[in-house]
């Protein structure tokens, strides 16, 4: 990686140097939870994230976007650790806001975590783990095959769609986009 990289790094890099085993759906491209058949064949479903970039609202994107990950796998996040890197204690109150908005909309709970101080750092960051535990069943893309249907249960393009109408708002208003339609969650 050369300096001045920045943005997720392509899996491919490193997954093979990493003891990845024990799992039903591994880390792998395309593969952004895992799966792991616990003793009494039920399902532990897991992801972890980070949100670095985001300015608006990086507390509630945190839980979200974890969360949406479980989604996808057929199931609904229970819980989530959070661990907040802050540049200053001055990003913590709105951080926590966003968190216990966005836990309270997808009725999941934060058990546990690790937060401080780090001033050399250039921005404040958030790494969200979201888990759920269920019994013998999950969405595995291996098993989707033409012909298949999707359902949609909610809005496509959440991580997106949230990026674009927090940090771009001026440019979205400026190109017609109403602000009843950027402040729709």
């Amino acid at each position: 990686m050369s300096r001045g990289f920045s943005g997720k790094v392509n899996i491919e890099k490193f997954i093979h140097e990493l003891p990845v085993r024990d799992c039903v759906v591994c880390p792998n491209l395309g593969e952004d939870a895992v799966v792991i058949s616990t003793k009494n064949y039920d399902y532990l479903i897991t992801h972890s994230d980070p949100i670095t970039e985001a300015l608006y609202d990086p507390g509630f994107l945190s839980i979200t976007l974890a969360c949406n990950y479980i989604n996808m796998k057929g199931s609904h996040c229970r819980w989530v650790i959070k661990t907040i890197l802050l540049q200053s204690l001055k990003d913590l109150d709105k951080i926590v806001a966003g968190e216990k908005e966005a836990c309270k909309i997808i009725n999941c709970k934060i058990v546990g975590g690790h937060t401080e101080v780090t001033p050399g750092i250039s921005s404040s960051s958030i790494v969200i783990t979201a888990t759920f535990s269920i019994s013998n069943n999950y969405l595995d893309i291996k098993n989707v095959k033409e012909g298949d249907y999707i359902v949609q249960v909610f809005n496509i393009g959440i991580e997106g769609t949230w990026i674009l109408a927090t940090e771009f708002k001026g440019l979205l208003k400026s190109k017609g986009i109403s602000e009843n339609l950027l402040q729709k969650r």
